[in-house]
Order: C-alpha cells, then sequence, then structure tokens
C-alpha cells in the first residue's frame, strides 16, 4: 500500500537527518556553546534536557504520524461555501477564526491535534532534517558556505518558510477535497 511506504519513508527520513543533525552538533559543539537551537541558546537547555525534549518530541511526531495515516478522522466542515480561511481554522481549530489565529491557538480537542500535526508536523520536522543534513554537509565541505551564508537567520528562515508552505499546501489540498464534495 502506498500509504505505508510513504509512512515508512518519513519515519526514515525523521530518524536519520535527526539523528545525523544530533551527531553532529555534539561532535561539532560538545558544550553546546555554538548551538543556535532556541532551547539551548534561549532557554539554557543542557545535553540531557536537549536530548529527553528531541526524543519526546520526535517519538510523539511518529506517534501522530500514525494517527495521520493509520487512523483517519474526519475534519473536514459539514457547513457549504467557506472561504478558505474560514475552512483552514474549522479544520485545524474546530472553530471559525482568523487566519492569524492559527500561529498561536490549538485545536479543540486532542483527536484533531494529533490527526492534523501527524501531517504538518512529521513533514516539517522532515523538511527541518533536510535542510540541517545539507547544512551539516557544506559545513564539513565548504569554507565558503561556513563565511559566506551560515547563519541562524538563514538556516531558520528556510526552515520556517519551508513548514509555512507544508502547512498551506496541506490546508489548501484539503480545500480541494471539500469544494469537490461539496459539487457532488
Amino acid at each position: 500500500h502506498m500509504k505505508h511506504i510513504k509512512f515508512v519513508l518519513i519515519t526514515l527520513g525523521i530518524l536519520l537527518t535527526r539523528g545525523y543533525d544530533y551527531i553532529s552538533t555534539r561532535n561539532f559543539t560538545p558544550d553546546l556553546s555554538k548551538e543556535a537551537n532556541p532551547l539551548v541558546s534561549i532557554f539554557g537547555f543542557k545535553w540531557i534536557g536537549l536530548t529527553i525534549t528531541l526524543i519526546l518530541l520526535t517519538t510523539y511526531t511518529l506517534y501522530a504520524l500514525y494517527v495521520n495515516t493509520y487512523k483517519k478522522i474526519d475534519i473536514l466542515p459539514k457547513e457549504k461555501e467557506l472561504s478558505f480561511e474560514k475552512f483552514t481554522s474549522l479544520v485545524y481549530l474546530g472553530y471559525k477564526a482568523r487566519w492569524v489565529d492559527l500561529l498561536y491557538k490549538l485545536p479543540n480537542n486532542l483527536s484533531r491535534f494529533n490527526y492534523v500535526f501527524g501531517h504538518i508536523f512529521s513533514r516539517s520536522l522532515l523538511w527541518a532534517g533536510l535542510i540541517t543534513t545539507v547544512m551539516w554537509i557544506l559545513i564539513y565541505t565548504s569554507k565558503k558556505y561556513v563565511s559566506t551564508y551560515h547563519n541562524v537567520l538563514f538556516i531558520y528562515g528556510i526552515i520556517i518558510i519551508g513548514c509555512f508552505i507544508i502547512s498551506y499546501l496541506y490546508f489548501r489540498k484539503l480545500y480541494k477535497i471539500y469544494k469537490a464534495l461539496q459539487t457532488s
């Protein structure tokens, strides 16, 4: 089945890229003095706290991916003629809200949260892993990259923009399904 293959590939991609990032970070900055992860740079986490947090976050992401892949729930609104903004807030939050609310509000139930985050967060974590993998390869192989391009804003900017695109494409895909169901 295609969903099994997709689940396995995303899971392996997350585990391999996040593992590579973790190992590279340990090698590059054993005392975390050069680490840009906000858990370290802002909140002062040390290796034990960072490791536990990363394991918990990855485990939850894989659980949510499993839920999204194998435990389908009906999150499409029954209300007709919704704008994309209202549709997106209903799908994600479970109630109508402004688009900006999607940035800081949480869904109205855990099932919805797990289902939506299973898609968005798994792909976002995979995206972040791919970006950091390329970053580490360039750090190890290109002095020009390190001296000219490598900085926190550049890396986090690419990751954040990618995560917004992943979210937008997911909601746009669901919106097309919603619109098609209205015409049938």
